[in-house]
């Protein structure tokens, strides 16, 4: 792997569940949600919502969001973040600190690795941060005609179960697209579904 400490960063991105992402959650994130609901930030809304079809657009990629998902200020160490708006959680730890249910975007670059060998990596990784981590549903798949690897996991952080699906997308070249869906192990069935069409969603442009 080339770049470890981006690399870093992308585990970092998926433990966001940890204090640090979680203060960044309640404060500034609460803040930007209820600003998003001013009148005249929901007409600009509504405009963005008609150009892009719900989607979460860069310059590099897009990722069409299930109904109540919005975009959202990403946090360090990803590319784009999007949230529930509607998060209603029945875990009552959640509740506590504010977690809200989220996407999270990050690119990586490996070299002579196949993607379950850079999975692996991360789930050493993720075990060296989180030694309480559960791994299951392993797959190699492919989303837009692009070698993909999934799987989940399950953390506890904070006195919560945290169940997260990471897909890793083969870009171009050595570059790896590392998608994080996270939300309590409570919520997990009201919103597989939708981390599913999302992943399945994602697109890589081609420059």
């Amino acid at each position: 792997m080339k770049n470890k400490f981006l690399f870093f960063l992308i585990i970092g991105g998926i433990l966001t569940i940890l204090l640090l992402v979680i203060v960044y959650f309640v404060f500034w994130n609460k803040n930007n949600f209820y600003m998003a609901n001013t009148t005249e930030t929901q007409d600009k809304s509504v405009q963005d919502k008609d150009v892009s079809q719900n989607k979460l657009v860069t310059d590099d990629f897009e990722i069409t969001l299930t109904d109540g998902w919005i975009k959202t200020q990403a946090s360090a160490g990803t590319l784009a973040m999007a949230v529930a708006t509607d998060e209603n959680t029945l875990d009552s730890g959640a509740k506590k600190i504010n977690f809200r249910s989220y996407l999270a975007v990050s690119r990586d670059t490996f070299s002579g690795d196949s993607l379950i060998e850079y999975m692996q990596t991360v789930k050493d990784a993720l075990l060296a941060t989180a030694p309480n981590a559960v791994f299951y549903n392993e797959n190699e798949l492919q989303i837009k005609n692009r070698k993909a690897y999934a799987m989940e996991v399950e953390i506890n952080q904070q006195e919560v179960n945290f169940k997260v699906l990471i897909v890793a997308v083969k870009g171009d070249g050595d570059d790896v697209w590392v998608m994080s869906f996270n939300t309590t192990k409570l919520d997990w069935e009201k919103y597989s579904q939708n981390f599913s069409d999302m992943a399945n969603s994602f697109f890589v442009k081609i420059k």
